[in-house]
């Protein structure tokens, strides 16, 4: 188990182009996050790489946020590891009855991680996701409706600014995995209790759907893995259409426009001329969040029809001029 966790650490490693000048390590105090951090120590003199820690707390469990933020802290100074510590600017007790989104939650911690990367010079970041939060997450889009980049799963690698990406090295171990190595190192951890409790979609999925969905059948996150192994071959396989096509179809682009030639769109593929857009929008940095699927086919269909304007979600606006097709983001107008 310790050789197989230790060995998938080191082939994300040596698939990453450049090889990492550093990493920055988001550490909740969690199995997966503390197999991590002791993973990647192991591994630093062979990558020459410099390795530091991050830990954001949410402040969301009251005394139980801030005694994870004291055990990451003495964890990292036993470990003679620097440790950069974030928080929220709302406590458990100032915030509205409503509880922030799992979203919302997310864009917190990658914020400040990005932050971070940037003050200590650190260029890669690194999270602890493991196969079985793969698999919740493609539950998760099927239930809701998605398309073939949803399937597509959590990415091993994205870029998360200029200069600046996003790695999950433990996508390839399971959870038995994961605190099998821990075991090994008589290494102890903390237990988030939240993390049993269903009020939070993910949690719902991973104590009751996914254990029901192995109920009907035993390979249900099996196959699920499988699947998205095949999307990726489809969408890797797609990608020197989409770089023609962009090539052959972009006029101009600035930060909040875009202006693409209509012919070489109304000439493709409608899944092509799909996918060229959900590329320009993550390119572009446009929210996506609001994007349904018949948002992007809709946006597909409107270079073909008589149609001169599409509203579309995160103010922005499809517009034709001529033979051309003009994608522009406003800013949104202030509340009165």
């Amino acid at each position: 188990m310790t050789y197989s966790l230790l060995n998938t650490l080191r082939d994300a490693l040596q698939r990453l182009v450049p090889p990492p000048r550093g990493c920055l390590l988001g550490v909740s105090g969690g199995p997966d996050s503390v197999a991590l951090l002791r993973g990647m120590l192991q591994l630093q003199a062979e990558f020459g790489m410099r390795v530091e820690v991050a830990h954001f707390n949410h402040g969301l469990r009251g005394a139980a946020s801030d005694e994870d933020q004291a055990w990451v802290e003495q964890c990292c100074l036993e470990l003679e590891i620097p440790c950069h510590v974030g928080s929220a600017v709302l406590k458990a007790e100032t915030l509205p009855r409503v509880s922030p989104s799992e979203n919302a939650l997310r864009q917190q911690r990658l914020d400040f991680l990005l932050a971070t990367a940037r003050q200590r010079e650190i260029d890669t970041i690194c999270l602890g996701q493991h196969r079985q939060d793969q698999i919740e997450t493609l539950l998760h889009r099927l239930a809701r409706g998605t398309g073939m980049r949803g399937l597509a799963g959590i990415p091993a690698v994205r870029l998360m600014a200029p200069g600046y990406r996003l790695l999950r090295p433990l996508l390839e171990c399971s959870r038995d995995e994961i605190l099998a190595y821990l075991a090994s190192l008589s290494q102890d951890y903390r237990n988030d209790h939240t993390n049993d409790e269903i009020d939070y979609t993910r949690n719902l999925i991973r104590h009751e759907l996914l254990p029901l969905l192995e109920q009907v059948h035993p390979q249900a996150g099996h196959n699920l893995l499988r699947l998205h192994a095949q999307i990726q071959d489809h969408l890797e396989f797609l990608q020197p259409f989409l770089a023609r096509l962009e090539q052959e179809s972009l006029l101009n682009r600035t930060p909040h426009l875009l202006q693409l030639r209509l012919l070489p769109l109304q000439a493709a593929a409608p899944l092509l001329v799909r996918e060229l857009f959900v590329t320009l929008w993550d390119e572009q940095h446009w929210p996506r969040a609001g994007m349904t699927q018949q948002h992007w086919r809709t946006l597909a269909d409107f270079v073909h029809v008589r149609s001169e304007t599409l509203q579309l979600p995160g103010y922005i606006t499809a517009r034709k001029r001529a033979l051309m097709l003009i994608l522009q983001r406003d800013a949104p107008s202030a509340a009165p």
